[in-house]
C-alpha cells in the first residue's frame, strides 16, 4: 500500500525524533545536581527568556519568563558556577529561523559558523 505524503511526513518526523532523544544514564552521583562545581548549559534557547514557552506561543506573559540559564542560577546559588554557549542555531538556514519566531519573538542568531559554536561548546567544562 502506498503512503500519503502526510504518512511520509509522519514517518520522517517519528524517525528524527527517534535520532534526537538522549537519555541520560544516572550512574553514581550524578542526578540530582548537587549546589556547588561547574554546569555547562548548551543550546539556542537556553538564555532567551522571550521563547521559553515557545516560539511559536501566541499568549503569556513573557516579560515575567525567566531563561533556563537564569532559572538554574536562581536555584544553583552562588556555589555553581553556570557555563553557557549557543552550541548551534535554531536551525542552520537563517531565512527558516527568522519565520520559525511566526509572533515576532527574537531568537538571536549567531552569525559564527557550526564550527566556531561546536567548539565554544566543547569548551564549555570544568576547569
Amino acid at each position: 500500500m502506498k503512503k500519503s505524503v502526510q504518512e511520509k511526513k509522519v514517518t520522517v518526523a517519528e524517525i528524527d525524533a527517534a535520532r534526537s532523544f538522549v537519555l541520560l544514564k544516572n550512574a553514581g552521583p550524578v542526578l540530582p545536581l548537587g549546589r556547588k562545581g561547574t554546569l555547562a548549559l548548551i543550546g539556542p534557547l537556553a538564555n532567551n527568556r522571550e521563547n521559553m514557552a515557545g516560539t511559536w506561543s501566541v499568549s503569556g506573559l513573557f516579560d515575567q519568563s525567566v531563561s533556563l540559564m537564569d532559572g538554574l542560577k536562581n536555584v544553583a546559588g552562588n556555589a555553581v558556577r553556570v557555563v553557557y554557549a549557543r552550541g548551534a542555531n535554531i536551525v542552520s538556514d537563517p531565512g527558516l529561523e527568522e519565520r520559525i519566531s511566526i509572533f515576532g519573538k527574537p531568537t538571536y542568531r549567531d552569525n559564527r559558523s557550526n564550527t566556531v559554536l561546536i567548539e565554544e561548546a566543547v569548551m564549555c567544562r570544568p576547569s
